[in-house]
């Protein structure tokens, strides 16, 4: 861990002053809407965290899969730019 500096501290702590409150109001909201819909919402959002980010692996020509989706022709100095930008 770093040390935060006291501007850091400052935005971190304002930054989630209200999320009990929030927290708070959102399970008032829902109790209100009916006790099957915090499950739903509590069911649907532990689906929603175990999804995995899976970073697209990059070949040499993936830059050409950017390419053919665009609507317009580059020159070749533009595709190699490109290249280098995907390489």
């Amino acid at each position: 861990t770093r040390p935060l500096t006291p501007e850091m501290q400052l935005y971190a702590r304002t930054d989630t002053h209200y999320l009990l409150y929030i927290h708070d109001r959102l399970l008032e909201l829902l109790a209100q809407k009916g006790e099957g819909c915090i499950k739903t919402v509590l069911d649907r959002s532990r689906d929603l965290c175990m999804n995995t980010f899976e970073k697209e692996l990059l070949s040499p020509t993936s830059y050409l899969e950017f390419y053919k989706r665009c609507d317009r022709q580059y020159s070749a100095e533009q595709l190699g730019v490109l290249a280098a930008v995907y390489a």
